[in-house]
């Protein structure tokens, strides 16, 4: 009898741990994922601090690079502020709140803490390779809004909450565009920096991606 008990005991935990297996699973495919459709909706955008006149430097889409947040010296040996740039089509976002993931790459000296912020569809990003330009349109963060501020960990996601009337509040397309950048730029340094994946780095292997539940 007590052999007959433990077999139904022990059918009945396999039985409830597949149905808790199950239903995890339930709860991820019940969530909306919006991915980067494309290897320039996602790169950097890159501000000459010496050399040049204001807002100038250069935008790329990242393609199997990833991006870099924070200051840094260019090969050419300029002082360099770099932001991250994300774009989404949100053509099937339900209305709900979202939540950006990012996966934080590396983290190079000490660069602090850094701000996400939501602004309006400002467009892909150039495939083609980058040119000494005016960035201020992706730069003054004019029409953007602040969503989080975080210190990231190297090897680890990033996730940011966006709310949903911030994301109302910016949309004029079925576009948004998201910006990472350190919250001090003008720390005296020029070595400390985030590197954060795109779409396409490491194979496709760490994509970015906004999530509704």
């Amino acid at each position: 009898m007590k052999k007959v008990n433990r077999a139904i005991l022990a059918t009945l935990v396999i039985s409830l741990t597949m149905l808790a297996g199950c239903a995890e699973k339930s709860n991820v495919m019940e969530k909306n994922i919006i991915d980067i459709r494309s290897g320039t909706d996602d790169g950097e955008v890159f501000l000459f601090r010496d050399s040049h006149s204001n807002n100038t430097g250069m935008v790329m889409s990242g393609g199997d690079v990833p991006t870099v947040v924070g200051l840094f010296i260019s090969s050419s040996k300029e002082n360099i502020t770099g932001r991250a740039i994300y774009r989404f089509n949100l053509s099937e976002w339900k209305g709900g709140n979202l939540t950006f993931h990012v996966k934080c790459v590396q983290k190079y000296g000490n660069p602090g803490e850094v701000e996400v912020y939501i602004s309006k569809d400002k467009g892909p990003l150039p495939s083609n390779m980058p040119e000494m330009k005016n960035i201020s349109y992706l730069w003054n963060l004019s029409d953007g809004e602040l969503v989080s501020s975080s210190y990231p960990k190297e090897n680890e996601w990033m996730t940011v909450t966006i709310p949903s009337d911030k994301i109302n509040a910016v949309m004029n397309s079925d576009c948004i565009t998201l910006i990472i950048k350190l919250k001090n730029e003008n720390i005296k340094s020029n070595s400390d920096y985030y590197v954060f994946s795109t779409s396409e780095y490491n194979h496709g292997s760490s994509k970015p991606y906004l999530s509704e539940s």
